[in-house]
């Protein structure tokens, strides 16, 4: 689709040809085409609603900051929140997810969940996995740490993917460190200068020595929840049944 609206020459010759042939967009299609746009064409986006009397749903608007965190406009996509009440919408758990991928710092991801226990929402695995994704990046130690504690404090039990992934994270880091002590080249290349940061080194020997104890704390792992599992389990088994090369 994102080639097919580029041989009609992008959204704007492609809302030309709306009009000329007289056809008007449903709240469908303008979700559709957040997903194939550029951020900078969002606005555009937004008028093509205007001009055609639609009302956007909270699925639009996740769709608009999920375009935001994907191009790393971050800043746009936490702001766009404060758009759902000029059209009477509050944010859903998905909404809550992604901006957990805006929540670059501890400070945002502390920010995100007082204002998720002011509206009384509880962060499941999905949303802490978000923040845990972005402290990974930034090779944070401290952002992870308080995530630990956020889950012991809010009883919260960590999923497989979420302990995978500070797994790797250790493992990484520890690399790091022996490539730095042997002279080895170390990637990425700005790890080399973040392992040998006083303060990195601090909050590292703090999460190795939390992470003694924490699983235990918090009761182990539990299975990671794919809302679709079981249809598409079921879905499987009946294209199977009909002998359809699904392999």
């Amino acid at each position: 689709m994102v080639f097919r609206l580029a041989i009609l020459g992008g959204l704007r010759a492609f809302t030309t040809q709306l009009e000329i042939h007289k056809i008007a967009p449903d709240l469908k299609t303008v979700t559709e085409l957040v997903q194939i746009v550029s951020p900078t064409e969002i606005t555009d986006i937004m008028m093509i609603l205007e001009a055609h009397n639609l009302k956007p749903d909270i699925h639009f608007f996740n769709m608009v900051m999920k375009k935001y965190v994907r191009w790393n406009q971050k800043k746009n996509a936490r702001e766009t929140i404060g758009i759902l009440g000029r059209y009477h919408l509050n944010p859903n758990i998905m909404t809550w997810g992604i901006l957990a991928l805006a929540a670059d710092t501890w400070i945002d991801a502390v920010k995100l969940l007082k204002e998720m226990d002011v509206l009384g929402i509880t962060p499941n695995e999905h949303i802490m996995g978000g923040f845990l994704v972005n402290a990974c990046r930034a090779y944070d130690p401290r952002y992870i740490v308080h995530l630990l504690e956020e889950h012991v404090c809010r009883k919260l039990k960590p999923d497989e993917v979420f302990v995978d992934r500070i797994e790797k994270f250790q493992s990484d880091v520890h690399k790091a460190m022996l490539d730095v002590e042997c002279g080895r080249e170390v990637r990425p290349r700005r790890l080399e200068a973040i392992v040998q940061t006083e303060e990195f080194n601090e909050y590292w020997m703090k999460l190795k020595l939390r992470l003694k104890t924490w699983l235990k704390e918090v009761g182990g792992v539990t299975k990671q929840e794919i809302p679709w599992g079981k249809d598409y389990d079921e879905r499987l088994q009946r294209l199977k049944a009909k002998k359809y090369d699904i392999e």
